[in-house]
């Protein structure tokens, strides 16, 4: 149930700066059979035992500055991380026909045939791999962690690119940038995306000399 208070009717520019609408909390948009929606979210509301409650809102058109209580705004607190997956790729091992790994020089690659257990064979660089050894290494590769919502565009160059191809025709190209603080940009599919630890990369590249060479990888970073 949605409870809301009026509180201004017709505010000035005044009244909308001292309840936080002029620069709002939040900002919604929604599409309804209506119309489009739109409400500003402004200052908390604090009641007379000194309990912040709600928060001042306003909602366009209506030109009322209301107060709802905090039930009726779950949303309000949401971050992108909220409505976001930890992991940045999640491609199904059986339909992955690719997976090329560019850093500096060197580069590795990875082909597949097949689409089931019993049928799915790996060849690394053109030698025949175990699938229990190309397994392993990539449910570590899809461990690779979005842990930071992150969106500011960079122009450096990536240490390490990884391309997933798969056999429905997409492809999936992820670049680990390093920056300050053992913290890495990742770019998905040329897009600025997420950040993660500098030890995740760092951590595939070195399994993935250990699978070149028949070792076991490690899961930890």
């Amino acid at each position: 149930v949605c409870v809301c208070v009026c509180v201004v009717a017709s505010p000035t520019e005044e009244q909308l700066k001292e309840y936080g609408i002029i620069d709002p909390y939040a900002s919604i948009s929604m599409d309804t059979a209506s119309g489009v929606f739109k409400m500003k979210v402004g200052n908390e509301y604090t009641d007379e035992d000194g309990k912040k409650t709600g928060r001042y809102c306003y909602v366009k058109d209506y030109d009322v500055i209301y107060v709802f209580d905090n039930a009726s705004l779950p949303w309000v607190t949401f971050m992108p991380k909220d409505i976001t997956t930890d992991l940045i790729t999640n491609n199904y091992i059986y339909t992955v026909s690719g997976l090329d790994f560019v850093s500096g020089d060197s580069e590795t690659h990875f082909t597949m045939t097949g689409n089931t257990e019993e049928n799915y064979a790996v060849k690394l660089d053109g030698n025949d791999l175990p699938l229990d050894a190309f397994k392993e290494f990539y449910q570590f590769v899809l461990k690779a962690p979005a842990e930071e919502i992150y969106t500011e565009d960079t122009k450096d160059e990536p240490s390490l690119t990884v391309t997933i191809k798969c056999t429905k025709g997409t492809t999936d190209v992820l670049e680990f940038i390093p920056v300050a603080d053992r913290r890495t940009v990742v770019k998905v599919n040329g897009v600025v995306s997420f950040k993660c630890k500098t030890s995740y990369v760092e951590r595939l590249t070195a399994n993935l000399e250990l699978v070149k060479n028949g070792g076991d990888i490690i899961t930890t970073w």
